[in-house]
């Protein structure tokens, strides 16, 4: 098959115009755009659990040329890449961006698009985009400079048209499988990175979007100067001609490193012939990595060969020969390196600021309508951060936690992500399902217990009011429990892609989620007390100030049960775990709560004391039987002993032939239970202040500890 020339680079420059960003007057200093810079990758070698995934495995991709690592599945395309970025720490081997050894610091130059496409399904384009640019573009920058960089970007990947329909996902229609890979890319370009990377862009596509899309990343790198690095398994013969450079992996070693104008040529040396007429080269050099294991083997010695004088991509001798270096060797091998580094550090560097000559001479002749200035828009983005020392790995990561500064303030993040939070969530907060499921509730319990408690009610009463505090404190609480186990497990992966790009801080992202989800689990609880208190006619009528303190402890508890849903969630980030873990902790809080169980095993009684439903019920019992003139003794046969003692006090006593028990009868006069008995029939002896704090306590420890879960044991790395 012919090879075909690749001049996109010039076709590019006379049909489409230069990427800028559009910024209004006033703000020109900030107008600015970094170059793309050399990433260079050597001798890296990866092993997970005995199996070798990555050996010896060295490249470099160039600015305004797009890099593609391509090989069979399971050849380590993805690790490549994964090491690139920082999500995986490699065995042995370096990398370096710009001439700077790849750190934390310095991999904030690099944006890495994931292969899926992880977005909230419930935003539109452009709501992602602009939440996403005001995390991380710079607090300093006004709104309107960040929506025209979000406009720019859209009309460059062509999905302007798109910036009103929602993302969706399996259940919910929205964007097409094209349009959500350029959105993703998007998402990545507002940072303006020097090093742009990308896994499989093109899976899940057919051939036209994929060519498409490729070929818009292909001019990206071109205009704009940048390093582009992906993997791509299966590209179509135009899509392959669209790369400058070809990694061909295979059992995580290199098969071929060259031009894909070149590769028919070098395999057809090496005895493997294209005979068939417009075949593909890219299905062919994947054909070529499926052969016998000794033609693998004579392909793969082939190309270490060619490396032992490709600087770009170097081999290590012990590799080519498959000896292992002596010790002397070695120390030979190190010292060597450290002279190749400073070289290529030094090399390098003249070559980045060959790229920023070039700009300025691009923004001098006005080809670039004065999009670059001065210095790099990354400054901007993630802060005012210093250039990177040379040094060992371990001081340049301990460096870079130290000039770490986030782009935009706390308060910002936590601003935006609770607007953001709320909008995702608008849909499941104002269901018509759960205010159908409330309301209903609330009816069906307001008239099982229709004026039960009205005036002044009997002691066989007790019973009864008890047992509606008890019910109603429980379904204040499995709701907002329930409702929010699935909250970051359904979040999980989004959140983690986030993190892991530095977009905000963890603290802010969880009280922004605890803040969003206050309308739903005060709203409800509102509502279900409001019916069910004044159908019961309890004790709000007499004294109406009770029915607002009985509210404020049901939203406590309501919060208080949050909490609890909150850790697990937090601590399990599995819904299904969750579940069964919220159900045995629920079960057992019913239990010990008070209304069940009077008496309950020593060894066990502090266990009620953790449960929010106790404190909760002891709390409505006070306001309930707020005095002694609340409930009325049994006039013929009273069970409480202050009943008795009144009674007892001036009455008649006769025999009553149809009763079992002596009458006791008073004219004219009205006895009242004391409210201390009837707290005390119940188990609730600790004073309300203490029930109070220890409600409060709940909420807070709890929440505090699903923070922990998220910040200790749920980080997301990538191992």
């Amino acid at each position: 098959m012919p090879s075909k020339p690749n001049n996109l680079s010039s076709e590019s420059h006379a049909n489409d115009t230069t990427l800028e960003l559009m910024i209004p007057d006033g703000f020109s200093d900030q107008r600015l755009t970094q170059p793309g810079q050399l990433l260079k990758f050597e001798h890296l070698n990866l092993s997970l659990k005995g199996k070798k995934i990555l050996q010896d495995v060295s490249g470099c991709a160039h600015p305004g040329k797009v890099f593609a690592v391509m090989g069979p599945s399971g050849s380590g395309k993805t690790t490549l890449l994964n090491i690139i970025g920082g999500r995986i720490h490699q065995n042995s081997g370096k990398a370096w961006i710009g001439g700077q050894p790849l750190t934390k610091q310095t991999r904030r130059k690099i944006s890495y698009v994931l292969q899926n496409d992880i977005f909230f399904a419930n935003l539109t384009l452009g709501q992602t985009l602009m939440f996403s640019a005001e995390l991380r573009l710079s607090e300093k920058w006004p709104r309107k400079v960040k929506e025209g960089i979000v406009k720019e970007i859209v009309d460059q990947l062509e999905i302007d048209n798109c910036m009103n329909t929602i993302i969706g996902n399996n259940m919910i229609r929205g964007l097409s499988g094209g349009e959500k890979k350029r959105a993703n890319i998007a998402n990545e370009l507002l940072t303006d990175p020097a090093v742009l990377l990308l896994d499989e862009p093109t899976s899940g596509l057919d051939s036209a979007t994929a060519y498409g899309l490729i070929r818009t990343l292909k001019q990206y790198a071109v205009k704009t100067n940048k390093t582009v690095l992906m993997t791509v398994h299966q590209p179509s013969s135009q899509m392959f001609f669209l790369f400058d450079t070809i990694l061909l992996l295979t059992e995580g070693k290199i098969a071929y490193y060259g031009s894909p104008n070149d590769v028919l040529d070098h395999f057809a040396e090496l005895g493997h012939s294209c005979d068939i007429p417009h075949y593909n080269p890219a299905d062919f050099i994947l054909d070529m990595t499926k052969l016998e294991a000794d033609e693998i083997d004579s392909i793969i010695s082939s190309s270490n060969k060619l490396r032992l004088t490709n600087q770009d991509c170097p081999i290590r001798r012990s590799t080519f020969t498959g000896k292992p270096l002596s010790k002397s060797a070695i120390e030979d091998v190190e010292r060597e390196k450290q002279g190749d580094t400073s070289n290529e550090i030094e090399i390098t560097t003249k070559e980045s600021s060959a790229m920023l000559i070039t700009n300025e001479e691009k923004i001098g002749n006005g080809s670039l309508n004065g999009s670059l200035r001065n210095s790099s828009r990354q400054d901007y983005i993630m802060g005012d951060s210093e250039s990177s020392e040379s040094g060992s790995m371990e001081t340049d990561e301990i460096e870079s936690r130290k000039r770490h500064t986030w782009a935009t303030s706390f308060w910002k993040q936590l601003r935006v992500l609770t607007q953001r939070s709320f909008i995702q969530g608008k849909a499941r907060y104002f269901s018509k399902l759960k205010f159908i499921k409330c309301i209903g509730v609330a009816l069906i319990a307001g008239l099982m217990w229709f004026q039960i408690g009205v005036g002044f009610p009997t002691e066989d009463k007790i019973r009864d009011i008890t047992a509606l505090y008890f019910f109603s404190t429980l379904y204040s609480s499995f709701d907002p429990l329930f409702d929010v186990l699935q909250l970051f497990p359904s979040e999980r992966t989004v959140i983690n892609k986030e993190r892991m790009a530095g977009s905000y801080r963890l603290s802010a992202y969880y009280l922004a989620k605890l803040a969003s989800e206050l309308p739903l689990t005060l709203m409800l609880p509102t509502i279900y007390t409001t019916i069910t208190y004044w159908m019961a006619g309890l004790n709000g009528l007499n004294h109406p100030w009770t029915f607002f303190g009985y509210l404020v402890v049901i939203l406590t508890q309501a919060l208080a049960a949050q909490s609890l849903g909150l850790f697990i969630s937090a601590a399990t980030l599995d819904f299904d775990h969750g579940l069964v873990l919220a159900v045995l902790m629920m079960m057992s809080f019913l239990l010990v709560g008070g209304f069940y169980v009077k008496n309950l095993p020593t060894w066990l009684t502090w266990f009620k004391y953790v449960s929010p439903i106790t404190h909760a019920w002891s709390l409505g019992l006070y306001l309930e039987f707020d005095s002694d003139n609340r409930i009325i003794c049994d006039p013929k046969l009273s069970s409480f002993q202050s009943c008795k003692n009144q009674m007892s006090n001036g009455t008649i006593s006769t025999y009553d032939s149809n009763s079992t028990g002596i009458l006791m009868t008073e004219q004219n006069s009205t006895y009242y239970v004391a409210y201390q008995e009837i707290l005390e029939q119940n188990q609730v002896y600790e004073p309300a202040w203490v029930a109070i704090v220890s409600l409060l306590t709940i909420m807070c420890v709890f929440r505090l500890l699903g923070y922990i879960c998220l910040r200790l044991f749920h980080k997301p790395v990538m191992k």
